[in-house]
Order: C-alpha cells, then structure tokens, then sequence
C-alpha cells in the first residue's frame, strides 16, 4: 500500500501514531510531502528515525 503524508512539521509522537493507525507495515510506501522539520521539538528525532528505517 502506498500512503502520503504531508506537513508532519517535527511532531514526532503524531507522525508515530498515525502510522500506527493505518498500520504502516515493511511492504509499504510513505511519501512524505511539505513541511518535515521546521516545528516541534522532536523534528531531528523524526529525520534520523526515518533515516535508519530506510537502512
């Protein structure tokens, strides 16, 4: 399945829980669009979580 995402603005607790709500498995695509890191106090912690998820 494919999902898109867009302004998640470093809100790292929603980005998690929103992928558990639609049960985002391995198979899956995320395309994240707009606004990724420029609020919340979590938005670096949201980069490298996604960054070691592709790895």
């Amino acid at each position: 399945m494919t999902y898109v995402m867009s302004d998640i603005h470093g809100c790292y607790e929603k980005y998690r829980t929103m992928l558990g709500t639609i049960a985002f498995a391995a198979g899956d695509t995320l395309c994240v669009l707009g606004d990724v890191l420029d609020r919340g106090r979590t938005g670096s912690k949201s980069c490298w979580t996604w960054r070691r998820s592709l790895t």
